[in-house]
């Protein structure tokens, strides 16, 4: 049997590939955060794949590039995490001048994880949960694939293998992968994530 086709920007190679779902069109990528859409409190850093907020105070950090089509995927190491971080994906893409203000909330697209597992989709301010997945832990490695053909956004926990899926999302504009940082004084106020290859 013939491989199936696997476009690829950056490899996934190591522990992060294994068991990743390859589809004929998957193009995987290797993500930056734009300093332009992070939050004056997130400090970038390892060519902007890292994300560091250390202080309290909520902010955002959006990438470089947003998708519209096919199928995407990336991973993200999540080194340090905290009960109000949300990560996933969203549009519009923020700004240093709107980061202030919480993303995922009144956004016109927006699909995201919770640590404690917990998913939900906001599409024009309509909001809905999803299935949940286990809670994460310092030092877990998480890949999301973007599927536009089947307008689903899944999630894969490499640290037990399971995937979630968020589905009929709406695919009429571009999203971004997007990392919110909690501004709760219940929190931790340090928290950090980086991009993986």
């Amino acid at each position: 049997q013939a491989a199936r086709p696997v476009s690829s920007t950056v490899p996934l190679t190591g522990p992060l590939s294994n068991r990743l779902a390859q589809p004929a069109t998957l193009q995987r990528h290797s993500l930056q955060f734009d300093p332009k859409r992070c939050h004056p409190h997130i400090k970038l850093s390892a060519g902007w794949r890292r994300a560091t907020k250390e202080i309290i105070g909520g902010g955002n950090a959006v990438t470089t590039k947003g998708f519209r089509c096919g199928v995407r995927a990336w991973s993200l190491k999540l080194l340090h995490i905290t009960g109000g971080m949300r990560v996933g994906v969203s549009y519009p893409p923020q700004n240093a001048d709107f980061s202030t203000s919480t993303v995922f909330f009144g956004e016109k697209r927006a699909y995201y994880w919770q640590p404690d597992g917990q998913s939900h989709s906001y599409t024009n301010q309509h909001h809905t949960r999803h299935e949940k997945s286990e809670k994460w832990k310092d030092g877990d490695a998480i890949t999301f694939t973007l599927d536009f053909p089947q307008r689903s956004l899944q999630l894969y926990l490499h640290r037990t293998g399971e995937r979630c899926t968020i589905t009929n999302i709406a695919c009429d504009l571009p999203l971004y992968p997007t990392v919110h940082f909690s501004d709760s004084f219940f929190w931790s106020p340090c928290s950090e994530v980086e991009f993986c290859y």
